[in-house]
This record gives C-alpha cells, structure tokens and sequence, in this order.
C-alpha cells in the first residue's frame, strides 16, 4: 500500500529526461548546478517553501514554551490553576495542533520531497544526461583516461549536484529562517539580547568562511583520489 502511495512522488522527476543540449555547460559550476536544476524546479520551489515551514513550526514551539511559562507565572492565574486548561482550552488545543498534526504534516512533505521526489529521480536525472553528454565524446577523450575513473565521474556528479543544492536548501536556507525569527523575538524582549545572537551569527560565518575552503580542497582531493582508484582497479580487470 505504502509503495502506491508513494509511486506517484517518484514519477515527478523524470531520471530519462533527454538535456536541453547536446553539451553540458564547461567552466561555470553554478551554470553547471542551474542547468539540471531549472528542470526540476517545480520540486525544488516547495522543497524551499516547505523548509520555511519547517522552521516556523520551530520557531512557533519556541513561542508556545513562552505562552505556557507566561501562563504559569501570571498572578491572576496562580490561584485558579485547576481550571487553568478548562480557561485556556483553544490556546492549548491549537499548541496540540500544531505539534501533533501541522508539525507532522510539513516534517512528512519534506521527507517526501527529498527522499521520494529529489533523491531518487534528480539525482540519476543528473548521472543519465552526464552520461549521455560523455558517450558523445571523441575516441581520443576514452583514451586519455582511465574508464572507471570517467564512470565514477559521471556517478558522482548526481550526488554532488543533488546534495548541493540540497544543504544550501536544508541547511543555509534553514539557519537563515531561524536566525531571522530568533533575533526578532529576541529583539521585542531586549535589544541586547538580539544584539548577541547577531554578533555569534557574525562569529559563526567568520569561522566558516576559514574553516570550509581547506575542507572543500580535501573533498575534492579525496573524490580526485577515488575516481583514479575506480578506474586504476576496473583498468587491472580489463
């Protein structure tokens, strides 16, 4: 039953979707990203709009602690605790609704955007027209290079695409939205408050800026590094 449930999200994204053109774009890594990423767009439009909802409802369950911590600390409610539900019932039956249904609703759709929708189609989408732009190549281009070097190529790059734009979604996008929404109702409590989180969002893109370029230059040794074991081994089968 699962399985025709989610049939349907698995076929949005095409993975035989022939390329726009013959050659893939050479030079640009963005242009290389927004050239397979423009034929899904659709899916990754909502996957955006979903990861502002997924924050929301973060920054909403925030929000609903502070109503209930308000709630018990208010004089004029001390007194008639026992009918504290009974007096603030649609408060907390909203909380319940949006924890319980609205929280699980929005979590699932991501799910199923990424794992169902994303993952599995986008990402063979990427490989099968990478592959079909590299068998176009000369005679000369195979016998430079190592075969398994040039299938592992053309196997990573479904991943490399897919996962980029992926964490720039889930992760930028999703820091962005919380950080946006914690210095706001930081900022409506006490300036200097919100001041603070600013000044470790300052720290924090510091940090990253010197951290992530000797982390990227590893990575693409140890893909470089990969690639030329696949083809050196499948060479030594041949």
């Amino acid at each position: 039953m699962l399985k025709h449930i989610l049939r349907p999200f698995e076929r949005i994204i095409d993975p035989l979707t022939p390329s726009p053109t013959d050659d893939l774009p050479q030079g640009n890594v963005m242009g290389f990203i927004w050239y397979f990423a423009r034929q899904a767009k659709w899916p990754f439009v909502l996957f955006l709009i979903n990861g502002v909802l997924v924050a929301g409802v973060e920054v909403i369950l925030f929000r609903f602690i502070g109503q209930i911590i308000d709630l018990l600390n208010d004089p004029t409610i001390q007194a008639s605790r026992e009918t504290l539900f009974a007096d603030h019932a649609t408060t907390f039956l909203g909380m319940a609704f949006v924890i319980i249904v609205a929280r699980f609703l929005i979590l699932a759709a991501a799910a199923i955007l990424d794992q169902q929708v994303i993952v599995p189609s986008f990402f063979n989408m990427v490989r099968w027209q990478a592959h079909r732009a590299v068998i176009r190549q000369s005679l000369t281009y195979f016998q430079n290079d190592f075969a398994g070097r040039i299938a592992t190529k053309v196997l990573q790059s479904g991943q490399a695409v897919g996962e980029f734009i992926l964490n720039i979604m889930q992760g930028i996008w999703f820091f962005f939205i919380i950080g946006v929404s914690t210095i706001g109702i930081f900022s409506g409590l006490d300036w200097r408050l919100a001041l603070l989180v600013f000044v470790w969002f300052v720290a924090y893109f510091a940090l990253a800026s010197i951290l992530v370029p000797p982390i990227r230059k590893a990575a693409r040794n140890s893909t470089n590094m990969r690639s030329i074991f696949n083809g050196l081994w499948i060479q030594s089968l041949c």
